[in-house]
């Protein structure tokens, strides 16, 4: 063969080999996948069509404060970049972007925590054609804003490996065949072209989820400012009392991964903690073999019913590692005198040994109110809450002495209360009831919607915002007892799949959307007052409120444990 053929046939193989790279390339292969946060998208403008947004924004945009917001003076900037690229790509803004991002988005951040960042942005068209048109003329719109003193020609362009790569100010972004590459600096591009077409290709592991967000704690563990806010031990008891959990998981975890998906009428999100066992004082909680975390309870009409394991006495019993001396020092000293105060009203413990007869499963739930025990009816009603949690034997005795003195308190003549005992299915309920008073009523309507109970029932201590919230809580207590459980099934399939639920929470959105129909004359009122608006567009914004939530579904969120990992998935829709 002579020396021109042989030129041409490794020019040719050059060819083929440059357009099968380019065929292959997808935009995950240009970004970091070892950087702080990586980001990846199979079709991104997914979300928009999705019938729950479709649903939402068809009715937020009736609501007459969203349009004024969204012709406000500080939206200019997106109506003008709306304008942009409808213009440039002569379709309206999400089509074109659709078009622009249909094969896939990626996008990564790199470098040390607190230095400047390294943002590289990738993502591949679905028509070449329409993608370089629109990039020509979005970028000749963009220099006919430029003052005509300081507007080039055309900005500088040149080749780096089969990207035509443009420089603007000092990020630059590159095009090849459909894809296309942004970064904020020229040398981050050339990394990302370099790293594109180098053998194996460093890819991202990214399930085809609409959303898929990795964030590398173990490198945002270096930044001081981050891990002051985790560090242990602490020096804020409160912090370790109520966060200690989840402040153990972002100690332990590599990194974090969402991941979020449409399906049907609905969105699933995972959120990942991996290589973190969940271990450790405090929520989400250590392994227990023949742990099974309560359900939420579901009373009539709820709205919110939240269940979760919080152990406080592993907390106190760990408090040396995790406070700082300083602190410690506060707590024990702080637990000393509060045994000291309660000495007085005949209560002789200590706090830390109420903690320690406290059980570790908690209950609260938010229901609408339908009975009032006060003769006076109001037109609007809020929402009644009751919070439970389980006990061992000797919390009611050492604790009886404090419910007493605190109805003695709540009932003296000045805070204009009565104090009311009586049994609902043979449970004694205590409560606060504010006076029959004409004239305080007139003038603080709001304490006629509480009357404050608490009592002891099937081995939990509850505490409600009204006496009917207390009752419905001792008859869901009653048959939850009463259903046959399937326990024994649930611990051999957690053992089976290394699954351990932790918590628990769901939201109704049509519950919550009657609650605020019950409370509606004072958000009309209140709207009123505060906007300006007349009374038809209050009742309006209210309607369009209370639409809102109806059609978001259900809210469902599970906490649980996996091998080395802590999940939190949330379902928000039908």
């Amino acid at each position: 063969m002579s020396f021109r053929a042989h030129c041409f046939a490794a020019g040719l193989l050059a060819l083929l080999v440059t357009e099968a790279r380019t065929a292959e390339l997808v935009p995950q292969r240009l970004i970091d996948a070892k950087a702080l946060l990586v980001m990846t998208s199979e079709r991104p403008m997914q979300g928009w069509t999705h019938p729950l947004v479709a649903s939402l924004r068809e009715i937020l945009l009736q609501s007459r404060e969203i349009q004024g917001r969204l012709e406000a003076p500080e939206a200019d900037r997106l109506r003008q970049a709306k304008r942009l690229i409808e213009d440039a790509s002569g379709k309206p803004w999400h089509e074109a972007l659709d078009l622009l991002t249909r094969d896939g988005v990626a996008l990564s951040v790199a470098g040390k925590p607190g230095a400047s960042p390294d943002v590289t942005l990738a993502f591949r068209a679905n028509d070449e054609a329409f993608l370089h048109k629109t990039l020509k003329d979005l970028q000749s719109r963009l220099l006919e804003r430029l003052p005509a003193n300081r507007r080039p020609a055309m900005l500088p362009t040149e080749t780096w490996r089969d990207f035509v790569v443009t420089r603007v100010g000092d990020a630059a972004y590159g095009v090849s065949g459909r894809v296309v590459v942004v970064a904020n600096r020229f040398d981050v591009l050339k990394a990302a072209i370099d790293r594109s077409q180098s053998a194996p290709a460093e890819t991202v592991d990214s399930p085809k989820s609409l959303l898929h967000v990795r964030v590398d704690l173990a490198a945002l563990r270096e930044n001081r400012d981050y891990m002051k806010g985790i560090a242990s031990p602490s020096d804020d008891i409160g912090r370790v009392a109520f966060l200690e959990g989840w402040l153990e998981t972002l100690r332990q975890a590599r990194h974090v991964t969402l991941d979020v998906a449409g399906v049907d009428e609905r969105f699933e999100a995972m959120l990942t903690f991996h290589g973190a066992s969940g271990g450790g004082a405090g929520a989400p909680g250590a392994r227990k073999p023949a742990f099974r975390v309560l359900p939420p309870l579901r009373l009539p009409e709820t709205i919110a019913s939240l269940s979760w394991e919080h152990d406080f006495a592993s907390l106190w019993n760990a408090r040396k590692a995790l406070l700082t001396p300083e602190a410690l020092k506060r707590l024990e000293e702080g637990d000393e005198k509060a045994a000291k105060q309660l000495e007085v009203v005949g209560a002789r413990f200590r706090p830390s040994e109420l903690a320690a007869l406290m059980g570790s499963h908690f209950r609260i739930v938010v229901a609408r109110q339908s009975e009032t025990v006060y003769p006076i009816q109001l037109a609007e009603k809020l929402p009644a809450a009751v919070i439970m949690v389980d006990v061992k034997e000797g919390f009611r005795d050492k604790l009886n002495p404090v419910l007493k003195f605190a109805g003695l308190i709540g009932a003296a003549d000045n805070n204009r209360m009565d104090t009311h005992v009586e049994k609902h299915k043979g449970i004694e309920l205590t409560s606060l009831r504010t006076r029959g008073d004409d004239a305080q009523y007139k003038t603080n309507r709001i304490r006629y919607q509480f009357s404050p109970t608490w009592g002891f029932a099937h081995g939990h201590f509850l505490v409600g915002s009204t006496t009917e919230v207390a009752r419905q809580a001792i008859d869901a207590l009653e048959a939850e007892l009463k259903r046959p459980t399937s326990e024994a099934t649930s611990e051999a399939t957690s053992e089976a799949t290394s699954t351990v639920l932790r918590g628990e929470q769901v939201v109704s959105g049509a519950g919550a959307a009657d609650a605020m129909n019950d409370f509606g004359r004072a958000f009309r009122d209140g709207t009123v007052l505060n906007n300006g608006l007349t009374t038809d567009d209050a009742q309006h914004e209210l309607d369009v409120l209370t639409q809102t939530l109806r059609s978001l579904g259900e809210l469902r969120v599970s906490t649980f444990l996996q091998d080395q990992s802590v999940n939190v998935k949330l379902t928000i829709g039908r």
